[in-house]
């Protein structure tokens, strides 16, 4: 499966918030690179940035009053833009994207609703055709590694949002599903995976629908 890898541009300033925005986003299984806390002392932190920049499948700047004023954040938006990658600003407190990141619409963050700003724009990365595909197979691995049973019947309310899926990924969902007690005893979890595996029956090999039958029982 593919991972959605972020590079999450902002200033020293904001860094706190930048670590909660980085925290919210792996929650969804994305790889959230944040330059001050990520990189390693002994590497080169110039060719650092650049390196995890091209790397990446989209460039999230976090626009505050304190990211107009930095040197540095203009000169990694200018290089997400030469690379082409697919920028998604963020706005707080309304601060509208200026320079190289005029063009682009910002999402507003809401910063006492974290969650449901971080949920806005896992749905926005979804519904842009370069980045679909990354986004639902970061969320699909990250659900089948669902650790508690708290965690697994979080994510499988979520699991249908960031649907239709193609065949390949219905698949990996419903083999996940069966080998992962956290998610196959879960008291949310379970009917939620039995009506997805019912929605989706038809995409479902046939070996896959026996062992699914046996480990969740007969779906509705």
């Amino acid at each position: 499966m593919s991972t959605t890898k972020a590079f999450l541009s902002y200033s020293t300033k904001d860094k706190l918030l930048a670590g909660r925005v980085k925290q919210c986003l792996t929650y969804w299984g994305i790889d959230v690179f944040l330059a001050h806390e990520d990189i390693r002392p002994s590497k080169e932190w110039q060719n650092e940035i650049i390196e995890n920049l091209r790397g990446c499948n989209i460039f999230i700047p976090l626009l505050t009053k304190h990211f107009r004023r930095s040197e540095w954040t203009d000169q990694e938006s200018g290089m997400a833009i030469i690379e082409s990658k697919t920028a998604i600003p963020l706005s707080i407190k309304s601060v509208k994207p200026h320079g190289f990141l005029a063009r682009y619409q910002a999402l507003k963050l809401h910063v006492k609703a974290l969650d449901r700003s971080c949920e806005e724009l896992i749905l926005t990365m979804r519904n842009n055709n370069k980045l679909k595909k990354n986004v639902q197979d970061s969320f699909i691995r990250s659900f089948l590694r669902s650790g508690s049973y708290d965690e697994a019947n979080a994510k499988s309310k979520r699991l249908e949002k960031l649907g239709p899926y193609n065949k390949r990924q219905v698949n990996e969902i419903i083999r996940g599903s069966i080998t992962n007690s956290q998610i196959y005893e879960g008291f949310t979890a379970k009917p939620k995976i039995k009506r997805f595996f019912f929605m989706n029956r038809k995409l479902v090999s046939r070996d896959l629908k026996k062992k699914f039958v046996a480990q969740f029982g007969q779906a509705n």
